[in-house]
């Protein structure tokens, strides 16, 4: 992904509206992937039979469940917003290049070389081309960030050429709309409703593990989302501050909801979907509840983080373009 000052000048053909908040999420989520998998592999380890390591992992389990309910929709919206920037002065051929290029050549160079698949090439580069091998199979081990981030990149294309070539169509007018929506309720509801449906259609039939099953296009929608977003261009930000202060209330409420209900819904894997497999209905008015409630919870997370950054975080460093490129 390109600065975000290099991608406003692309964006605009002007002097480049530097937005240093969004360069500093990528950098600040990315530092966070690295806690947060240490935490997560570390976590059997803190075992105790006194209550105050009870307490601690559970303190703990808190922050890891809750973080993963938002840091990779951040990290997706995020990229869809570097998207929105890249696109405005690039034909679709060029960015289809461009992504394979960025993203194909790491991808590959992970699957062959990093995780050894050049010792057993066909078996590797035909679970490459499979459609969601699962996680103990999957050829590109944790890159498969990168691995949707292409595909949705390639699939969305024909969507990001249409709005670019019409900036005052019907999908933007309808964006512009929803961000301006009085005091924010359209950015409030309308995406986690969108998100909510994705979860009750698709949720029951298998477990999302990495971006697989119901998570695969539930990702490619919050990719979307932070594309048209920027590509509404000075519609966002206003609309994001506005809603600065009831996310700052709400997404508290949301997260002890989201991890309340883990424990106390009956039907298994309620969060993570799948429980047709073990003989409950697909569609139930407890599995509707849990879908609006991580909906909302996940989206909220990202809203509270974007308005902040926006306010803290929209300013120079002398570190911020060494760690990004980093």
């Amino acid at each position: 992904m390109e600065h975000s000052d290099e991608l406003n000048k692309k964006f605009t053909g002007k002097k480049p509206m530097r937005r240093h908040d969004i360069d500093w999420l990528r950098v600040i989520l990315f530092g966070l992937l690295i806690w947060f998998h240490y935490a997560v592999f570390s976590l059997g380890e803190l075992e105790g039979g006194d209550a105050s390591m009870e307490l601690f992992n559970l303190g703990l389990f808190f922050i890891i469940g809750v973080m993963h309910q938002w840091r990779l929709a951040a990290l997706f919206v995020i990229s869809g917003m570097g998207t929105a920037f890249a696109f405005r002065r690039r034909t679709w051929g060029v960015y289809v290049k461009e992504r394979f290029s960025r993203l194909g050549i790491p991808l590959l160079f992970g699957t062959y070389i990093l995780f050894f698949g050049i010792f057993y090439p066909l078996q590797s580069t035909a679970l490459l081309f499979s459609i969601f091998p699962g996680s103990e199979d999957m050829p590109y081990g944790h890159l498969w960030f990168i691995y949707n981030l292409l595909i949705y990149s390639v699939l969305l294309t024909p969507l990001f050429a249409h709005v670019r070539n019409n900036p005052d169509g019907k999908i933007l007018r309808a964006t512009r709309s929803l961000l301006n929506v009085r005091h924010g309720l359209g950015l409030l509801l309308l995406p986690p409703l969108v998100l909510t449906l994705n979860a009750i259609l698709f949720k029951p039939w298998g477990f999302g593990e990495v971006g697989m099953y119901w998570e695969f296009p539930r990702y490619m929608i919050y990719f979307l989302f932070g594309y048209l977003m920027i590509a509404a261009k000075e519609d966002y930000f206003p609309a994001i501050d506005k809603v600065r202060l009831p996310v700052t209330v709400i997404t508290p409420v949301l997260a002890v909801a989201w991890f309340t209900g883990g424990e106390v819904f009956e039907t298994p894997e309620i969060y993570g979907g799948g429980w047709v497999e073990k003989g409950y209905a697909a569609f139930a008015f407890e599995p509707t509840i849990a879908a609006l409630i991580q909906a909302f919870h996940a989206w909220f997370w990202c809203l509270l983080i974007f308005s902040w950054a926006s306010k803290l975080l929209n300013k120079p460093s002398k570190w911020l373009a060494y760690l990004n490129e980093a």
